[in-house]
């Protein structure tokens, strides 16, 4: 999966799903979210999505969510840059967190 990471300077960052290894299923038809609770967008394609939203810069660290689509679940996401190359994210749901890191890429063509 690759995330572009996109925003205003001094506004809020947004990564929208822009590249999926496998985005389409058998019958050659998109990967859909098919696991969004809510049901009016479980048709729409994954690629596409804002995966990160609405982070804001606080205390050295970008806050926002993060929304899974493997799970179809929003969660509370603090994004730091490790190094040019590397994001360090940390994702936390009711009491549990995962930490990840996110390395810099250039989308297939």
């Amino acid at each position: 999966m690759i995330v572009k990471i996109d925003g205003e300077e001094n506004g809020p960052l947004s990564g929208e799903i822009v590249w999926l290894e496998k985005s389409t299923n058998r019958k050659g038809e998109p990967i859909t979210d098919r696991n969004n609770p809510d049901k009016s967008l479980r048709k729409r394609p994954i690629v596409g999505i804002d995966m990160l939203q609405n982070l804001n810069y606080e205390n050295g660290q970008w806050v926002g969510k993060l929304y899974t689509p493997k799970k179809g679940r929003t969660v509370n996401a603090a994004v730091s840059l490790a190094d040019s190359n590397m994001l360090d994210v940390a994702a936390s749901f009711m009491g549990f967190s995962r930490d990840m890191q996110w390395y810099r890429t250039e989308e297939p063509r």
